[in-house]
């Protein structure tokens, strides 16, 4: 009887050393970085501005959403589905840099460049059409004619 109690808590303590190691954590994305993964689904146009004389002016926007999937962006007028062009972000650059190509491949020239960011739960694109040479520098000092589009996930 007097053997019950440490035996008990040598068979506890020995199962204890066999306990599973706990699973690696992931490594989590912070909530206001963009990449290509968190920029994908169907997103709502809340605002539409174009920047003139250092400051952004309201623009109208000829389409309503925008549509990520995989390394598309398709263009929409509400439910009607325009142009697809293709898109690589560059999330290592702050802010993360986004790239519109005309082709899948990206082996064809840059047709647009932009900046883009999320922004208390909305993301804002900064874009041109053109070459590396048109791309904006920050979004606090845009040179004249760039589009700035504020997106709002709809899925």
């Amino acid at each position: 009887m007097k053997y019950r109690l440490p035996f008990a808590l040598l068979l506890l303590s020995g199962t204890l050393g066999f306990a599973p190691a706990p699973l690696p954590r992931r490594d989590r994305v912070p909530l206001d970085e963009i990449t290509l993964d968190t920029f994908q689904g169907r997103w709502r146009v809340v605002r539409m501005q174009l920047s003139r004389g250092g400051q952004l002016v309201p623009f109208q926007a000829s389409y309503t959403h925008v549509r990520i999937s995989d390394r598309n962006w398709t263009f929409f007028d509400n439910q009607k589905a325009g142009v697809t062009t293709f898109i690589a972000i560059d999330d290592t650059k702050r802010p993360a840099q986004l790239n519109f190509y005309d082709d899948y491949s990206r082996t064809g020239a840059v047709s647009g460049v932009a900046l883009i960011r999320r922004q208390s739960g909305l993301v804002q694109v900064a874009y041109r059409w053109g070459g590396e040479n048109n791309r904006p520098l920050t979004f606090e000092d845009l040179p004249d004619n760039v589009w700035v589009v504020t997106l709002d996930r709809v899925f």
